[in-house]
């Protein structure tokens, strides 16, 4: 069909305003694409920020600060374990503001400290016990004036160098010790610092050599567990003052009847004693025979 140039002119002014119309509904579908993105983002804001808000009427917001260190001192395991080359590091702590302050200022929440030795010295760093160190230090000092639960182990025949200046760190705070564990090398520790307030004391019999020197006043000691009797015990411990006695001797370490029956007299006020797996030599048998009284 042949068409005019009049008809022509008309097909190309309708493609023109065509292609016009396509450029502004393009254009509209842009603006309103961006107008969708953006309100998507304020709508992701707003349900994060309402989040946030509703949390405020949480139950653990309402209680009061004291109440919630309690809580981190009961539930959480906060304690310092100098046991590898990096110190435990507390992750309740990154919660929120609300949780790290209460942590910083609840004492008890750092009142457990192990002293666990595991470092080997061929895998010695330097920095490693600096890092250690530092970190000990800043646990003592949020223990404030709170007693301590102090448990020092070790697998090692001796201590490292370093770790015996991590030891003399936390024997400045002996008079805070209330609890005190030992198993170490024989020679590890060779004399004990005073310990006022100590009221219970586990001493493993790898922990105590002929030179070993304890303090004279343990007065506070009311619960004592053993699993060696050390040949001082008479004048160490206060025995008048136990209230709870433990004895895990087992077999190989046999105590005549005269020294266990007269550690329990001297335990004038012992409300328990615990012997499961101790044996009596009694002095009127065959040395070879045992007799299980416990």
């Amino acid at each position: 069909m042949h068409l005019s140039a009049s008809q022509l002119s008309d097909i190309k002014e309708m493609i023109r305003c065509a292609e016009d119309d396509l450029e502004a509904y393009r254009a509209e579908i842009l603006s309103l694409e961006s107008k969708v993105k953006l309100l998507s983002i304020k709508s992701d804001l707003l349900e994060k920020h309402t989040e946030k808000v509703r949390s405020l009427l949480s139950p653990v917001r309402r209680l009061p600060n004291e109440v919630l260190g309690d809580i981190f001192s009961y539930c959480c395991e906060s304690n310092f374990r100098v046991s590898s080359s990096r110190a435990h590091r507390n992750t309740f702590l990154s919660v929120c503001s609300r949780w790290r302050e209460v942590g910083l200022t609840t004492p008890q929440i750092w009142s457990v400290i192990y002293f666990g030795s595991s470092i080997l010295v061929d895998t010695f760093r330097e920095s490693d016990f600096t890092r250690t160190e530092v970190a000990l230090r800043r646990h003592i000092e949020l223990s404030k004036a709170c007693p301590l639960d102090v448990t020092i182990a070790s697998s090692f025949p001796e201590f490292h160098p370093r770790e015996e200046i991590l030891l003399q760190m936390l024997a400045r705070c002996s008079n805070r010790w209330q609890r005190l564990s030992m198993k170490t090398p024989r020679n590890g520790i060779v004399t004990l610092p005073d310990l006022p307030i100590l009221e219970m004391l586990h001493i493993h019999p790898h922990s105590i050599c002929p030179k070993t020197t304890f303090p004279n006043k343990m007065q506070s000691l009311k619960h004592f567990s053993v699993n060696a009797f050390p040949g001082d015990a008479t004048t160490f411990v206060p025995w008048r003052n136990i209230l709870s006695l433990e004895l895990d001797l087992g077999e190989p370490n046999s105590v005549d009847q005269h020294n266990l029956f007269g550690i329990v007299k001297r335990c004038t006020n012992l409300v328990t004693l615990d012997g499961t797996r101790l044996k009596v030599l009694l002095i009127d048998e065959d040395p070879r025979k045992h007799s299980r009284i416990l």
